[in-house]
């Protein structure tokens, strides 16, 4: 890699290891690597036709390795389906494109966050990427919620989904019809959550990170340690 390479995702082929995938900004545009030698060397397979437009996120379809999607500053998403040879457009956003998820269990649903000021919004997909729908996420009444940094999955549950946000951690049961907020121990001050995770052995053991501080539940978020 170049030294004016920021790499931004990488994503991996789990039925080849060999395929791996860089989400990157070189330069002045956003390109996608790829490397089908185990990550001993990459080419690109995609440049972003406009200058200063990185390429933000990129992940590989579970169900289907050939496929593989990418997010770009423009809010470009973009499919493949045979590993980067060729790209197609799936939509525009208006907003960059932060992240895509896929979920692990149910490939259907796809989540999508943005990069912008006050840009808290994430959109969702139940059918491969075919339609999409921005899902409603209320704070609490005094809280702003500015940005969205990270989502989990339930490990088993296509319907539960967490949120890091800029205004504490918040879940939804239920798809995003509604969403409760953790009572998290992390002192205003210290806000925003940056990641949380989920064990997938045991969905009552969460993670959460802010600032240099690592949070631990053992008991699905109704109570926290450092």
């Amino acid at each position: 890699l170049t030294a004016d390479t920021t790499v931004h995702q990488i994503a991996f082929d789990r039925s080849d290891s060999k395929y791996i995938y860089l989400a990157v900004s070189q330069g002045e545009v956003g390109k996608v690597l790829r490397s089908i030698d185990g990550g001993t060397s990459f080419k690109e397979t995609y440049q972003t036709p406009k200058a200063k437009s990185g390429v933000f996120t990129v992940v590989v379809d579970p169900d289907d390795s050939r496929r593989v999607y990418i997010g770009t500053g423009e809010g470009g998403l973009l499919v493949s389906e045979n590993r980067g040879d060729s790209w197609s457009v799936v939509k525009w956003f208006d907003n960059p494109v932060r992240r895509i998820y896929v979920h692990p269990q149910d490939a259907n649903f796809m989540y999508f966050t943005f990069l912008g000021k006050d840009l808290a919004k994430v959109y969702r997909s139940h059918d491969h990427a075919r339609t999409f729908e921005e899902l409603k996420i209320t704070p609490p009444k005094g809280k702003k919620l500015a940005v969205i940094y990270d989502i989990a999955f339930h490990p088993t549950d296509a319907n539960a989904l967490y949120l890091a946000t800029s205004a504490g951690v918040f879940k939804t049961p239920d798809a995003g019809a509604a969403w409760q907020e953790f009572p998290l121990i992390i002192p205003p001050a210290l806000l925003p959550t940056y990641a949380i995770a989920v064990d997938p052995r045991n969905t009552n053991i969460l993670y959460v990170s802010a600032t240099n501080q690592l949070y631990k539940s053992i008991d699905g978020g109704a109570s926290w340690e450092v």
